[in-house]
Parts: C-alpha cells; sequence; structure tokens
C-alpha cells in the first residue's frame, strides 16, 4: 500500500445527501410529536447538519432492509394530518426505531407517541414497534446489535385522550406558525435540544508544592512526596454542546 489518507470526497457525499432532505408541506403526525421542532423547521427552515444527515441515512438504510417487501403507504390524511406509518400489516401500523445508546428495560415515550397516533388515524387499537439497537449490552465487556419486536395493544381511554391530544396540538401548531409565536409550544424534550460536557476548570493541585496533578499523577505525587500536604480536588464545570439547528433562537423565544 503506497498511501491511504482521507479525501474531501467523503464532505462532498455528505452535501450530497443533505441536499435530498425537502421540506415537507402540512403538518405531519411526526410534528405533533415534537411541535416545537416543527415550528422551527417551518418558519426558519435550516439545511440539516453533517451529524443529522449521517443518522437519518443510517436510520432509513436500517430501516429499509427490515422492511423487506412488507406493505407500506405513501402519505394519508386523517382531520388534516398527514401520516405514513413505516408498514402496515393486516391494518396494523409497524413504527421502527434504529438507537445508538441502550437502557435496560427503556422504551422512550416518543417511541409510543408516535404509534399511538398511527392507531388513533387508523382506526385500530394494535401496532408493532421495532426497536433495532445498534449496540446492546449483553455483559460487561460485551455489546452487539439486537432487534426486539413489540406488539402493542392500547386502551380505548388512551387512543381517545391521544385522539384529542393530537387534534389540540394540530391547531396550536397552525396557530403558531401563522402567527410565528411559539408560546402556546411546548418545549421538547431536554435530551433533544444540547448535550451536557464535562470541562476540566481547575486540575487537582499539590497543597504544599502547587503542582497541578492529572488524575493518573495524584497517588505517585504522593507517594513521592511524604511532606505533600495533601491535594485539592480538581473542579469540573458544565458546557452545553447544542445539538438542535435551532438552539440558539429556541432558548429566547419564550
Amino acid at each position: 500500500m503506497k498511501a491511504i489518507k482521507s479525501n474531501k470526497r467523503a464532505k462532498d457525499i455528505i452535501e450530497r445527501l443533505r441536499n435530498t432532505f425537502d421540506e415537507r408541506s402540512g403538518i405531519h403526525l411526526s410534528d405533533l410529536i415534537h411541535p416545537m421542532k416543527a415550528y422551527w423547521s417551518k418558519t426558519l427552515p435550516k439545511k440539516p447538519t453533517d451529524d443529522e444527515t449521517l443518522y437519518f441515512i443510517a436510520g432509513k438504510a436500517h430501516e429499509g432492509l427490515l422492511l423487506g417487501d412488507l406493505p407500506h403507504s405513501d402519505d394519508m390524511i386523517w382531520n388534516d394530518i398527514y401520516y405514513s406509518p413505516d408498514a402496515i400489516i393486516n391494518g396494523e401500523p409497524v413504527e421502527i426505531k434504529t438507537r445508538r445508546f441502550y437502557k435496560e428495560g427503556e422504551i422512550p415515550e416518543h417511541y409510543i407517541n408516535q404509534l399511538k397516533g398511527y392507531c388513533v388515524c387508523m382506526g385500530t387499537n394494535k401496532g408493532w414497534l421495532w426497536i433495532f439497537d445498534l449496540t446492546k449490552k449483553f455483559d460487561y465487556f460485551q455489546t452487539k446489535p439486537d432487534l426486539t419486536v413489540f406488539r402493542v395493544i392500547f386502551t380505548e381511554d388512551e387512543l381517545i385522550e391521544h385522539r384529542d391530544k393530537l387534534k389540540r396540538t394540530y391547531r396550536d401548531l397552525v396557530w403558531s406558525i401563522g402567527h410565528k409565536d411559539c408560546t402556546r409550544i411546548p418545549y421538547c424534550e431536554e435530551w433533544m435540544c444540547a448535550t451536557k460536557k464535562k470541562i476540566l476548570a481547575q486540575p487537582a493541585k499539590c497543597l504544599t508544592c502547587q503542582t497541578e496533578l492529572k488524575a493518573n499523577q495524584v497517588k505517585k505525587h504522593l507517594r513521592d512526596n511524604p511532606d505533600c500536604e495533601g491535594v485539592s480536588m480538581p473542579v469540573y464545570e458544565e458546557e452545553l454542546i447544542p445539538k438542535c439547528r435551532w438552539y440558539t433562537e429556541c432558548k429566547g423565544a419564550k
């Protein structure tokens, strides 16, 4: 091998993929799951970030392979709300989710709410939730991919409550977009907004000689300097790394 090095072609590929994203017209069921994000996407459109583009492509690729030749539908409409489940089995919606982080027994609420929304729109109380975990932990040292298929059955009361919530959220979102005013819309879940990152503000320090120490140097320093009076603990600060394209605008909007 004479040489191997990264090439700018990767950036060109990401840019080509990003440019295939078209802003959808109308209000879709997924917009009502995260209405604040939908509000900003329709009032202040921005191109997806590199991360968003790659995550979306990865999810669509896995989804396509998992679905195979299962029947699905183009956009359908219920009370002016567009919806299109990933697949339909015997008149019941199928929702497929791909995730990179796995927590034992956890099914995120928005997964359930999206499937419940499809059930409301299709007039059924049964649906399917497929979760494809890319890194499910099987023991302390090992992770591997895993697919779990859930059969979900909702009560009539759950569907009535969710139906009313969808209609209410739809009205609020349409009003908010028309008036460029998001005060009627709830914020998204915190995990969608930004990632918290610990930043070292002040390292550990010897109280005697004032030598700054890394965590793996403290024991050796104390052992080599028996007269040392001790070591101060390091001080960390939290920094927020925005994940959402509209983090700055949304933060000060309400």
